[in-house]
C-alpha cells in the first residue's frame, strides 16, 4: 500500500553537497547488489524526499571534508534525513 504525499513536509535538495556517485562506494558502504535503487522525488511514509540523479553525484561521503546544508530562510521543527547506513560484519 502507497502512503499518499503530505502537503505537511519540504523536501531539501541535498545535491550542492553530493561528492560522489552511490556505485563507486567500496567495503562497507557500498550499496547491496539487490537493494533497489531509487533517484529524484521519491516519497516514504508520506514524506517526500529529494534523492540524487542516476549516473551523477547522488551520496554525500563524510570522510573528508565537513558539510554544510543551506537551510535559506526556512524554518523548521524537525529535520527528517533519509540515509543509508554504514553495513556491519559480524
Amino acid at each position: 500500500m502507497q502512503i499518499p504525499s503530505s502537503d505537511l513536509f519540504t523536501p531539501l535538495t541535498l545535491s550542492p553537497a553530493f561528492n560522489i556517485y552511490s556505485d563507486q562506494l567500496d567495503g562497507s558502504l557500498a550499496p547491496l547488489k539487490d537493494t533497489p535503487k531509487a533517484f529524484g522525488e521519491q516519497y516514504y511514509l508520506g514524506m517526500p524526499f529529494s534523492l540524487g540523479q542516476k549516473n551523477k553525484n547522488n551520496a554525500i561521503l563524510l570522510d573528508k571534508n565537513p558539510v554544510q546544508i543551506s537551510l535559506d530562510a526556512r524554518q523548521a521543527s524537525y529535520i527528517i534525513f533519509l540515509h543509508r547506513v554504514e553495513r556491519r560484519f559480524p
